[in-house]
């Protein structure tokens, strides 16, 4: 009863889906980086199989909490079809971050972590533009 009472609060008050996404990215991205630490830190896992390990985690914590905070699901495809559009996308983007955090680790120097969190910024972007503009549009506005 809370939770909802709290959702509806909070869809009231953050009416630019944007923002919504932001704190669905945010939650995503704690989650994504928390395990990738864990992973990298006190296993000892190259930052590769921690990236992508972290990664799968985050893409499900992030479409479950998408559908039920930023977009409306399965306005243009069925469920199953629309988690395997935003895995899709999430492959894509992470590409770009085990790329972007491989690069500023081995080449830039800098800390595993902080690599990745800043490889985290261009990441949620495309995520955001390519569910926004593509999975999640609604047919009336394409």
């Amino acid at each position: 009863m809370m939770v909802r009472y709290f959702l509806d609060f909070f869809l009231k008050i953050t009416k630019l889906r944007v923002v919504r996404y932001l704190v669905v990215g945010g939650f995503a991205a704690i989650v994504d980086l928390s395990i990738f630490s864990y992973l990298n830190i006190y296993f000892g896992f190259d930052i590769f199989w921690a990236s992508i390990t972290s990664f799968i985690f985050a893409v499900i914590a992030n479409y479950y909490m998408g559908i039920l905070l930023a977009f409306d699901s399965k306005v243009r495809f069925k469920r199953h079809e629309e988690f395997m559009l935003v895995c899709l996308v999430s492959a894509s983007g992470l590409i770009f971050n085990i790329g972007t955090t491989y690069l500023l680790f081995y080449f830039g120097g800098i800390n595993a972590v902080i690599a990745k969190t800043v490889a985290a910024i261009p990441t949620f972007l495309w995520n955001y533009i390519l569910r926004r503009n593509f999975i999640f549009k609604k047919r009336n506005e394409l």
